[in-house]
């Protein structure tokens, strides 16, 4: 489920990134594998 509006948003990607649930506040600075991406119209 999306909360959040979308106003504006051009388009939406889902990534794979690196999690570790003892530092659940790091990831990547970017995407590190791209699974899916949809252009909004």
């Amino acid at each position: 489920m999306w909360t959040v509006p979308l106003d504006g948003t051009a388009a939406i990607a889902v990534s794979v990134e690196p999690w570790d649930p003892a530092e659940p506040e790091r990831g990547s600075t970017t995407p590190t594998e791209v699974v899916a991406a949809v252009e909004l119209a």
